[in-house]
Order: C-alpha cells, then sequence, then structure tokens
C-alpha cells in the first residue's frame, strides 16, 4: 500500500480518525461513572458534556490553527524556543502515552472478560500494538485511511443497532428525578472530561489545509461521538435499569445480549459490538504511537523511524502494565481531570506562533 505523503491527512480523514479512534473506547471507559453519578438522567450528562467539549475543539482549531501551517512540533520549537519547546513536547509525549497505555488496559480487560476469557489481557494489549507498530510506521495518512473505513463500518452497525433497540426502551426509567439534576451537571462534567482528554487530535491538523472546514470537521466528529454514547447511555439504562447499570463494567456493550437481532442472526451479539470497540482501540494506539514516535525524532534528531516508534510502543505498553495492576487502574483513569490542565501546556505554542504574527 503507497501514500502520497506521510505527513498529510485530508479534513476527512481527521474527522474519521477521531471518530473511530475515540468512540468506541469512551463508550467503553465513560459511561459506568456517568451513570453511578446521574442515575437515569445520564444520557443527558453525555449530551450536555460532549457538545461542550464539541463547542470547546471548534473554537480551539478555529483560531489556534491559523498559526499551524507547519507541523506541530516544529511549531513548539520556532514558537517556543529549544529549551521551553523539549519541556512542551516531552509533557505532550507522557500524555499521549499514558492516555493510549490506559485506553489499552481497557480494551484488553473488556477482551478477556467479554470476547474470550482464555485470552489473557496482556496477550491481547500485545496484539492490538504489534499492529499499531505496523500501521504507525506507515505514518499518519496510513493512519487516516483505514480510520475513514473504520468509522463507516462502526457507525453503520452500530446505527443498525440502534434502530432494532429504540422500540423497546422504557422511556419512563429515562426520565430524571428532580434529585438527579445536580447528578446531572456533575456528570455532564464527568462527560465533557472524557471526551477532552482527546484534545491533542489537533496535533493532527493537516498541515496547509487549517480552514474554517477544518474546525467544522472536528466539531461534527465529536457531535457524532455525543449523539452515538448519548443514546448508547439511554439504551443501557433503559435496558437493565438504573440500579443495575451501575453494577455493570462496561453497560453500552453488555446490553447487546439482550438485543434480539432478526432472525436470530448472531447468537452472542456482545463480541460483535466488542470487536468493533477493539479496532476502535487499535486505531487510538496506532494515533498514540504516531503522534510519540514523532516527538521522539524532533527531540532527538538521530533516532531511526523503526526505533522511534518502537520506542513509543514500548512506553505505551508499560502504561498499560500500570493500568493493569491491582489499583492501578483507578489510578490511571485520573488522567481525565489531568487532561483540562493539558491545554495551557498544547496551546501554548500555537497562541504564542500566532500573537507573534499579528505584530
Amino acid at each position: 500500500m503507497n501514500f502520497s505523503c506521510n505527513n498529510k491527512i485530508s479534513n476527512n480523514q481527521l474527522m474519521s480518525v477521531i471518530v473511530a479512534a475515540f468512540l468506541g473506547c469512551t463508550a467503553v471507559s465513560a459511561p459506568l461513572g456517568i451513570i453511578k453519578t446521574a442515575g437515569g438522567g445520564a444520557y443527558i450528562s453525555v449530551f450536555l458534556g460532549g457538545f461542550a467539549a464539541a463547542v470547546l475543539f471548534y473554537i480551539l482549531v478555529r483560531f489556534t490553527g491559523k498559526s499551524i501551517n507547519d507541523t506541530y512540533e516544529n511549531v513548539v520549537y520556532n514558537s517556543l524556543g529549544k529549551y521551553l519547546g523539549f519541556l512542551v513536547l516531552l509533557t505532550v509525549f507522557v500524555y499521549v502515552t499514558v492516555y493510549g497505555g490506559f485506553q489499552l488496559a481497557t480494551t484488553a480487560r473488556m477482551v478477556h472478560f467479554t470476547m474470550e476469557k482464555s485470552v489473557s489481557s496482556l496477550f491481547a494489549a500485545l496484539i492490538i500494538i504489534l499492529v499499531a507498530f505496523y500501521t504507525s510506521l506507515r505514518g499518519r495518512e496510513c493512519v487516516g485511511r483505514i480510520s475513514e473505513i473504520a468509522a463507516v463500518l462502526m457507525l453503520v452497525f452500530i446505527l443498525f443497532i440502534f434502530l432494532i433497540s429504540a422500540p423497546s426502551m422504557d422511556l419512563i426509567t429515562l426520565k430524571p428525578t428532580p434529585d438527579e439534576w445536580q447528578g446531572i451537571l456533575k456528570g455532564a462534567f464527568m462527560s465533557f472530561c472524557s471526551l477532552s482528554v482527546a484534545g491533542y487530535v489537533f496535533i493532527m491538523l493537516p498541515n496547509g489545509e487549517n480552514t474554517k472546514k477544518t474546525a467544522f470537521s472536528v466539531f461534527l466528529a465529536f457531535l457524532i461521538i455525543t449523539v452515538v454514547l448519548s443514546f448508547g447511555t439511554a439504551l443501557a439504562v433503559s435496558c437493565f435499569g438504573v440500579e443495575e447499570s451501575k453494577r455493570k463494567l462496561w453497560p453500552v456493550i453488555q446490553m447487546m445480549n439482550y438485543t434480539e437481532f432478526p432472525g436470530s442472526l448472531v447468537e452472542r451479539q456482545e463480541v460483535l459490538m466488542s470487536g468493533f470497540y477493539v479496532f476502535s482501540s487499535f486505531i487510538l494506539a496506532s494515533l498514540s504511537v504516531h503522534i510519540s514516535s514523532v516527538i521522539i525524532q524532533k527531540v532527538f534528531k538521530n533516532i531511526n523511524r523503526v526505533f522511534s516508534v518502537f520506542a513509543s510502543c514500548a512506553f505505551v505498553v508499560f502504561f498499560c502494565l500500570v493500568a493493569l495492576r491491582k489499583g492501578g487502574f483507578e489510578a490511571v483513569y485520573g488522567i481525565y481531570g489531568f487532561s483540562l490542565a493539558m491545554y495551557a501546556v498544547m496551546l501554548l505554542a500555537p497562541i504564542v506562533s500566532l500573537l507573534r504574527r499579528k505584530k
């Protein structure tokens, strides 16, 4: 498979990368905590927080994207200088690999518990990271083109699930009580943090193609994720009830066991749904490895491309192992709150570059 330029992706590919990488992963990790906080109104929390994240990303890309006519890593060094630029890239590197490792651990656990218990979580993680290693070697355009296919397949399948599940929804269960509204607002903040953790995707902005359409593509991608997650959360709460949903590890996936396919087409629906989320994890792992490997090559100019990708994979796997340890999973989950502080770091270089141009 040959690609014209490994350093550029189109606006449609950028949108596909966001949808394919974060739709499955947030569906696995986000709803559980939000349902515990917001109860029957969790789907409202997901929509409010997700819409706020979509607006935030639109604003960030719309105003800072003007200054990124070069690669992000070059903008960092040109705007901040050698030493401060190094600290910024190092911080972004740690952030990307920690989040990639956390989501890899989440998917590996899900594979072990829902798809095949004989497959260990570590083995599942290694398989995903090996595929991500190959994809990352081919560059960001490879990630973009694969994401275009993955995003369409995921959305078509999920839309089909929603269409056959919607008629059986219990609307009474979904009606929030007056006592739940405070939890709904708190859950909205959790939802916002869960999606805003994807803030480093603006590093993938297509070089030289930052237009109004780019900002809209990013907004539309997160809006799609928000609508799907909101509806999926509503289906899960309607299917299990509020209290039972709180006890489920992955309510949006596990509700698939209770969805009847026409003609009994599939016997274990949750395995099929899990497969799409594993695909999403593969896209996210490839994205994390690619971005972190580019940072390594920028900081250490004489490092071979293969070695930089291998080193990035090693860091992602390391943080995955930390998350898989007893107590480590909950500790790494705290990155959601930390993600908000990361914007000041990631946006520093584009803002400085933009201010210099105005002078």
